[in-house]
């Protein structure tokens, strides 16, 4: 087993859609096999949409054109298993604005097909749900919005609630979504991710992809709450936007590289958003790309994945969840990759995850992106983690994390530790990033972690904590540790209060640690505490040595009132330790 494998407890390796979304979306199922389109224009433009089948695709022709828009309004557009929508438009089309006016939800379990690079809205307010089959053929991005109507920078708009109301279609190009007082739900529903962990990097060989735009495209999903289960979202060095909001919410859409991206900032109220039985949102390629998730509570379990990974020599991208309430991160699941002729493979687990990793491949030397993490309450548990690290020459990004209360906990024995990590692999050459936390409370507990040690030849990154309250139990640790001849990274903590207290069998005390490992050639990490309390008893331990060939770091503690009191079980003096 690869040393950081082994150390952070990983293995080499890593469905079908529950009753949430139906429920969700007031009991509704994906259509039978073979059943029919239900593609019906309606008669609210002054030149009606044309809808021809032909066996399983429906040719779609007509609409209303006002210079590169391409207007449609339907009855009813749902797709089911097997069908395709085939959207004739002149390649001269910039953008294909699709309502759904009747009292329906969408229900796309089949191909959405257009010509060109046109970029394709669709708008039904009751709300949309995207089966298992669902899937894209087009040029550009993919708006699906439970919006009622869309606006446009000359003052117009496009109405899905009062078609009839409508003025004169326009020109100008959508600038924001209108959200009436009960936004719709969206779901969307898959088989899941496939993915699985190779020391510790992410192995994507069956992973399926699911809905996806074409490279650097926007894919983005807008409504009230949003559930995806077990579906796979993708858009290869593009953006990925998933927004919750709540009634009377304006949404922004302005140009972006890549593709298009999505405003909030006329949103007072947003819903909330859940990722279950291993679904995955990945915009990770050549470059890392953009994922933006906001909502009020965002949850993601059971081992589902948001990935903005660098796999090339393209500029890392950016990754970002903000929640005004809460951000979940918990559990895993497990994946039985198929069989060869030869051997057959026992189930893998897979922990729920969140990346901006570097890819370990030869030609992965761009840098990572940044990661941001923003809420009141942030949790990572059960095997759950946030990873920025390198696996090759590129530079990890950098991760942010601002929330009110922050807790990390728990280990699961077949995936490992939870936590927030910034690892340099072995054998990789890129540097770590810096873990920049503000809080009011950390809490770290049942074996939790907080990593940004080095196993490479790139120095490690440094962890830097602002928080009033500190609290390290039951084996939590914050560690720089260096394992190989990269340096390891400073620890620098400013706190009210600092606690550390006992351990975990088998993992060791709830500590500080920049040490330097036996056979490592790099040098230690410092460690600087300022607080005005600092408590360490049961055995815990703050600490900058080295067993190795390299200097240990400086060990520094300002604070007005410092306890050192008792052991651990196995006899382990609490204590402040800098030893050679």
């Amino acid at each position: 087993m690869n040393p950081i494998a082994k150390f952070l407890d990983l293995p080499r390796l890593s469905c079908q859609p529950s009753a949430f979304s139906i429920a969700l979306l007031g009991g509704l199922t994906l259509f039978p096999l073979g059943a029919s389109a239900q593609i019906i224009p309606d008669t609210t433009l002054p030149n009606h949409s044309i809808v021809t089948p032909n066996g399983n695709i429906s040719e779609i022709t007509g609409g209303t054109t006002a210079g590169g828009n391409l207007f449609h309004s339907f009855e009813e557009f749902s797709l089911p298993t097997g069908a395709e929508a085939f959207f004739n438009n002149a390649l001269t089309i910039d953008n294909i604005l699709t309502r759904d006016t009747g009292g329906s939800i969408s229900n796309i379990d089949g191909l959405i097909r257009a010509n060109g690079n046109a970029n394709f809205f669709l708008l039904n307010p009751n709300g949309i749900l995207l089966g298992p089959n669902a899937r894209l053929n087009i040029g550009g991005s993919f708006f699906g919005s439970t919006a009622d109507s869309l606006q446009f920078a000359d003052g117009g708009e496009f109405s899905a609630t009062n078609p009839q109301t409508s003025p004169l279609l326009t020109v100008s190009i959508p600038i924001g979504l209108q959200y009436g007082s009960n936004p719709g739900a969206i779901a969307a529903q898959g088989t899941g991710n496939n993915l699985f962990l190779d020391d510790p990097f992410v192995i994507r060989v069956f992973r399926p992809d699911g809905f996806q735009v074409a490279n650097g495209r926007t894919l983005a999903l807008v409504g009230g709450d949003l559930s995806l289960e077990g579906a796979n979202l993708t858009a290869r060095d593009g953006r990925i936007e998933l927004g919750s909001v709540g009634g009377g919410s304006f949404v922004g859409i302005t140009s972006a590289n890549p593709g298009l991206a999505v405003s909030y900032d006329g949103v007072e109220n947003f819903q909330d958003i859940r990722l279950s039985q291993t679904a995955s949102v990945e915009t990770s390629g050549n470059g890392g790309g953009t994922i933006r998730v906001r909502g009020r509570n965002v949850l993601a379990s059971q081992g589902s994945a948001i990935l903005a990974d660098t796999l090339g020599e393209g500029a890392g991208g950016s990754l970002v969840i903000r929640a005004s309430e809460s951000i979940e991160l918990t559990g895993t699941s497990t994946f039985t990759p198929p069989p060869t002729e030869t051997e057959t493979f026992e189930p893998f687990p897979f922990s729920t995850r969140v990346s901006t990793d570097v890819g370990r491949f030869p030609g992965s030397t761009g840098n990572g992106g940044t990661l941001t993490l923003e809420t009141d309450r942030l949790r990572v548990a059960d095997g759950a983690q946030v990873s920025t690290g390198t696996f090759s020459t590129g530079n990890s990004g950098r991760l942010e994390v601002r929330a009110r209360e922050i807790e990390l906990s728990g280990r699961v024995p077949e995936v490992g530790l939870s936590g927030l990590f910034a690892p340099v692999a072995p054998n990789a050459t890129g540097n770590g990033g810096l873990i920049d936390i503000q809080t009011e409370n950390l809490q770290i507990t049942g074996r939790a972690i907080l990593f940004g040690g080095t196993f490479g030849l790139g120095d490690g990154g440094d962890l830097r904590v602002e928080t009033d309250r500190l609290q390290l139990t039951d084996g939590g640790q914050i560690s720089t540790l260096t394992f190989s001849a990269g340096n390891a990274g400073d620890i620098d903590v400013r706190a009210s209060e600092v606690e550390l207290a006992g351990g975990a069998p088998g993992v060791g005390p709830s500590a500080f640690f920049a040490n330097v490992e036996a056979g490592a050639t790099g040098n230690g990490g410092n460690i600087l505490v300022e607080t005005d309390r600092l408590q360490i008893s049961g055995g815990a331990q703050i600490t900058a040595t080295t067993l190795g060939e390299g200097n240990a770091g400086q060990l520094i503690v300002r604070a007005a009132d410092i306890q050192l009191a008792g052991t651990s079980p196995s006899g382990n003096s609490s204590g402040l330790f800098a030893t050679v």
